[in-house]
């Protein structure tokens, strides 16, 4: 098959985001396909440099700019316009890529952002698969009292949000798929409120992130420390949750057990969570703030420990999830996004509730029976190492590979 995949966000060496822009079409390759990738023009120098020192790779690269002025005027919430200008002018390259190549099939991967969905479906002959597409979804009613004292950011991000759907659904670009992949059922349930309806009902759910198992071979490891140690990555930022981690620790804990939560990762939101714990005692005692980690140490962070929290209060899928389940680690997040796709509860504790009380009270008893079950924790960790096999990169793009065989039939 020849295949363009649009890959704003793509980079070897970059976060969780470029990597699906990256991985999902050199693994193409792999898989016998003709590949073609259409990525911005800040990524050139990276890939070209990648490209010389490993050869054998066949895919071919298209660069797409925007002027300087709109990359000055879109950041933040307003960054999804920035992505729109973009994919305008992707568009154009991409008619003449399909007619020059003879493209059989056109895949969006990346961004994952509903709001900057390109409309490659206005290419005739050519077929279009949208997705994983994420984002859209409001913060469930019990987590919203975690976001006081951000009122205009989340009053303007639910108005982008709904004026994004309506956009899109006036566009018809929905209309012009031929498959949508949505990464979460919350993104899927946004689309049915706002009446977006998909062609032929070709959708299905598919998680967005992926993972090189080959990177977490020092996995199989029993706890290195001690103490029971939960590993919290995640940038620091309020709608990562932490502040909610922290009130859900028990303290009814054995003073002889030794238990602690090491928290990676910097963000806007740092000084406030540290002066939270350098006023508590009891936080303090178990709360250790390691800043920016990089990868090589994540790695050894998610094999030392004893589970991986992501306690975030939103989130299409959680990077962080997937490669504490590669590392034989189990997971505790809640039960909503992703992480519901993700795993069940034999490699994973997920926590929910009605209120912000009870969802509290159902994350304290996670962390509670993790500490105090030594079985249980190595039980669900095997489990989730298995779960995360089907994650792999190849993995993932095999199943795509069946996607895209159907619709050439």
């Amino acid at each position: 098959m020849r295949i363009l995949y649009i890959s704003y966000s793509c980079d070897p060496f970059s976060g969780s985001e470029d990597q699906i822009g990256w991985n999902i079409p050199i693994t193409s390759e792999g898989l016998n396909n003709i590949v073609y990738v259409i990525t911005k023009e800040e990524h050139r120098s990276t890939i070209l440099k990648y490209l010389q020192d490993y050869p054998d790779i066949k895919t071919k690269f298209f660069f797409v700019d925007i002027p300087r002025i709109y990359k000055k005027m879109f950041s933040g919430l307003f960054y999804s316009l920035r992505i729109i200008l973009w994919q305008k002018r992707a568009l154009r390259l991409a008619r003449k890529v399909c007619s020059e190549n003879s493209i059989d099939l056109i895949h969006q991967v990346a961004p994952i952002e509903f709001r900057a969905l390109g409309d490659y479906g206005k290419i005739p002959k050519v077929h279009y698969v949208a997705g994983p597409i994420g984002g859209g979804f409001p913060i469930p009613k019990p987590l919203c009292a975690y976001t006081k004292g951000h009122f205009f950011s989340e009053s303007l991000r639910r108005v982008l949000n709904t004026v994004s759907f309506l956009l899109l659904k006036m566009s018809g670009k929905i209309k012009r798929c031929d498959y949508v992949i949505f990464t979460n059922e919350e993104t899927k349930t946004s689309f049915d409120r706002f009446h977006i309806s998909i062609p032929n009902n070709k959708w299905e759910y598919h998680c967005d992130i992926g993972i090189s198992f080959e990177n977490f071979n020092k996995t199989a490891k029993s706890n290195e420390r001690k103490c029971v140690t939960f590993f919290v990555p995640g940038r620091l930022t309020y709608r990562k949750g932490h502040k909610l981690l922290f009130e859900s620790i028990p303290r009814n804990i054995d003073s002889s057990i030794d238990f602690s939560f090491r928290i990676a990762g910097t963000g806007n939101f740092e000084k406030h969570l540290k002066g939270i714990v350098e006023r508590d005692s009891f936080l303090k005692k178990h709360i250790i703030f390691l800043g920016k980690v990089p990868f090589n140490r994540m790695v050894d962070e998610y094999s030392a420990c004893s589970a991986v929290i992501l306690p975030s209060l939103s989130e299409a899928t959680g990077t962080v999830l997937i490669e504490g389940m590669a590392t034989s680690k189990p997971i505790i997040a809640a039960n909503h996004f992703g992480a519901k796709i993700l795993a069940d509860s034999s490699c994973a504790w997920l926590y929910d509730g009605k209120t912000k009380e009870d969802l509290i009270a159902n994350f304290k008893d996670c962390i509670y029976e993790a500490i105090h079950n030594d079985l249980l924790l190595e039980k669900k960790g095997l489990q989730a190492r298995e779960y995360a096999r089907r994650y792999t990169w190849n993995a993932k793009v095999l199943h795509f590979n069946e996607i895209y065989s159907n619709l050439l039939k």
